[in-house]
């Protein structure tokens, strides 16, 4: 592209943006897809007997039920795909056991799992077990996990299956839809690309929180031990991307911790265990359990740097006038 052209190009890009523009209102067809969901969320209703409507206007306007709202106001705590909701149970179980002899294991019987079938803590007189009450269809469920050890883990794990099946899952009564569906875990609350966003929303939102508060964490400033398993190079790109120059406050939340009440203590967000601030400055320190998101301390930072370095290769590869025809076709949508 010469000079001339892409002064031009810009010229015409400058007097886009000087004039106000308006939003052209855009009529959009139903896809098959929403069709066939109206069809099957809405059914015909009767007129009864109340009405005041003559005949002939009944005959010309129909009647309709929404099934997915009944539904909602049948089972209002059915919520399938609200992760703050299966955190909030994951929050409840571990308060509840946290002072319980009670051994989980990563597959079966756990706080993900449990919460992820509608279970949560029973909030009635002391017992020596665990007890747990379906948020929706409040049957009750007592629960003693075993013991994995090493001897008897294959036991262990048959067991803890025969757990799952019989008690989480058999235990909800025959309307209860928790009984039959279960929120996806693997999708929505474990680590993975689709999921990303979650954790650069509550990083962005916890720099925000604490660069405005008085009080910061009592860790040592740019202490390299939080995040001893990045390079100085992948802790200046995080940095950066969260526009934050405290790498020991990004080092903390990238191990997915953040502050709790007390000033020297912080709880993860995803398994809700509690360390010291001294703890994680210890290299062989993991304060997570097992089950929980942030286990391994070094995806959530391998998965940032590979998301950093696809856009900066997208926008380093990219020339100047395919970024001109992609702001214009920006333009013109406006």
């Amino acid at each position: 592209m010469d000079k001339d052209a892409l002064e031009v190009r810009l010229g015409l890009i400058r007097d886009s943006l000087g004039k106000d523009t308006k939003l052209v209102p855009r009529k959009y067809k139903n896809t098959l897809g929403q069709q066939v969901i109206t069809k099957w969320r809405y059914r015909k209703k009767a007129y009864n007997g109340s009405s005041m409507l003559s005949d002939k206007c009944k005959s010309r306007v129909q009647l309709f039920d929404d099934l997915v709202q009944e539904s909602s106001d049948s089972f209002p705590e059915f919520r399938l795909h609200d992760t703050q909701a299966l955190l909030e149970r994951i929050r409840l179980i571990q308060n509840h056991t946290r002072l319980l002899l009670v051994e989980w294991d990563v597959r079966w019987v756990n706080p993900p799992s449990l919460a992820s079938k509608g279970w949560k803590p029973y909030q009635g007189r002391s017992h020596p077990h665990a007890v747990f009450k379906c948020c929706c269809c409040h049957a009750i469920m007592s629960l003693q996990s075993s013991k994995n050890d090493d001897i008897s883990s294959n036991y262990n794990k048959k067991l803890n299956e025969k757990i799952w099946l019989s008690n989480v899952v058999g235990n909800h009564l025959q309307q209860c839809p928790w009984g039959k569906k279960q929120f996806d875990l693997d999708k929505e609350y474990y680590l993975n690309p689709q999921n990303l966003i979650t954790d650069i929303e509550r990083i962005h939102t916890d720099v925000e929180k604490f660069s405005s508060e008085s009080k910061e964490f009592h860790l040592k400033r740019n202490s390299s031990r939080i995040f001893h398993y990045l390079t100085e190079i992948e802790m200046k790109k995080l940095a950066h991307f969260f526009n934050c120059k405290d790498y020991s406050l990004v080092g903390l939340l990238l191990l997915g911790y953040t502050k709790f009440e007390k000033d020297d203590l912080v709880q993860c967000t995803a398994c809700f265990h509690r360390a010291s601030l001294r703890m994680l400055e210890h290299i062989d320190f993991n304060g997570h359990a097992l089950w929980c998101r942030y286990y391994s301390k070094k995806l959530l930072s391998k998965m940032l740097l590979e998301l950093i370095d696809k856009k900066d290769n997208a926008i380093t590869t990219m020339g100047v006038g395919e970024r001109l025809n992609k702001l214009e076709t920006v333009l013109q949508i406006l």
